[in-house]
């Protein structure tokens, strides 16, 4: 039995255990960096990906290769991206970097250092790609009208992380709106509904 199905048996045996981060840490590099066996690793537990070594973690067939065993699950996939990209950028990025890495994957966002999350154009690049990467923009910019009714107007989903205030005056524009028949131009009225049957807090 070869050293990598020897760690396979170690990650299933114990993959429920306390001591399952301590094993994932402690695996040798090379199969950390071995794309078959973290692939592998990664079908008994998403979580094993945390500890993918330094020639993999920017590989990004590698990434969509682990992606494709869970295309099922958008929860599994998501999860896997969010690990994915927090290899690509942290709090000591720049801002270059976030905006390259944001526009690619949105959810990014939450990765960047609180200055970025608070910059006007790094939050718009990333809720261009994914609206709901507005609950890691900074209070100010999620309480920015027109970054919320941008990001609002893109997925209804995100108004429940901007402020209590936008949530309100948009919520009172869509309830105008839905009732207003004569309102011309396209609506997306699945949005509108959404929002409309919310319960928001003052």
């Amino acid at each position: 039995m070869s050293d990598g199905e020897i760690q396979l048996q170690e990650l299933r045996k114990f993959r429920l255990a306390a001591n399952f981060v301590s094993i994932c840490n402690n695996l040798p590099q090379n199969l950390k960096n071995d794309f078959e066996f973290m692939k592998q690793a990664a079908c008994i537990k998403l979580s094993v990906l945390n500890y993918v070594g330094s020639d993999l973690q920017r590989n990004s067939k590698f990434w969509d290769s682990v992606c494709s065993l869970y295309s099922k699950n958008i929860q599994n996939v998501l999860e896997i991206r969010d690990i994915q990209y927090g290899f690509l950028i942290d709090e000591s990025s720049n801002r270059r970097d976030v905006l390259f890495v944001v526009s690619q994957y949105g959810r990014a966002l939450q990765y960047a250092s609180p200055e970025l999350r608070g910059t006007r154009e790094v939050v718009v690049t990333a809720i261009q790609k994914n609206a709901q990467a507005l609950q890691y923009a900074s209070a100010e910019l999620r309480d920015d009208m027109d970054i919320v009714r941008s990001a609002v107007e893109s997925d209804g989903r995100a108004l429940q992380y901007a402020s209590k205030p936008c949530q309100n005056t948009l919520r009172e524009d869509m309830q105008k709106l839905f009732l207003d028949s004569s309102k011309q131009g396209p609506v997306n009225w699945e949005i509108v509904r959404e929002i409309v049957s919310w319960e928001l807090v003052d």
